[in-house]
């Protein structure tokens, strides 16, 4: 929200989409979730220089990439998936280690698995006005390819790309042109590419 109304109110610029990838995808979508039981439509504000500009609320389209749906049950489910040194680590430490590309090691502590747990998704199925578009690898052992497909059945608008063997950041620069030829085509089918957004 804040992002949004930074470029809108501060820059004077329209959103047209919002992309969000992995845990971002939470955030995107439940901007999209809260626009529709807000009814946000344009509104007129006076910005910092006292200007008044007028903004349009309601952001066509978000794009989803390698978003988490379904979300374990318990902390022991939720372990289960990791390797058997990360479940050792945790047992031991309360906490494990995994490497993310361009970061090294990340630690991740009891409460932020709790934290993930607590997580919902289902707010989703109530998204009626904006287009969804899910992208997602076959390869992604973060975030299962089936998260993919809860997301495709749980939206109304959605549309759904898996590109075979991707992984959760889409193997760097390997599957860019996929991705970018996936997105303009979702922009350009929609309209949402035309300088009408």
């Amino acid at each position: 929200r804040y992002v949004v109304d930074f470029v809108q109110n501060e820059l004077g610029c329209r959103i047209g989409c919002v992309l969000g990838h992995s845990k971002g995808v939470a955030a995107a979508l439940k901007y999209a979730w809260r626009q529709d039981s807000a009814s946000i439509t344009t509104t007129t504000i006076a910005t910092r220089n006292g200007k008044n500009q007028k903004i349009h609320g309601n952001i066509p389209c978000f794009v989803n990439l390698a978003g988490v749906y379904s979300r374990p049950t318990s902390v022991d489910e939720y372990m289960s998936s990791k390797t058997q040194l990360q479940r050792r680590e945790f047992k031991k430490n309360g906490y494990f280690h995994f490497s993310v590309l361009g970061r090294g090691k990340v630690k991740v502590s009891r409460h932020d698995v709790e934290e993930r747990i607590k997580r919902d998704s289902s707010h989703v199925k109530q998204i009626w006005s904006s287009w969804v578009l899910t992208i997602h690898g076959t390869g992604d052992k973060v975030v299962g390819v089936e998260n993919a497909y809860e997301f495709n059945d749980a939206l109304k608008n959605n549309e759904l790309v898996v590109i075979d063997n991707a992984d959760h950041n889409f193997n760097g620069l390997r599957h860019i042109d996929r991705l970018a030829g996936a997105i303009m085509e979702f922009l350009d089918r929609h309209d949402f590419n035309q300088g009408k957004i």
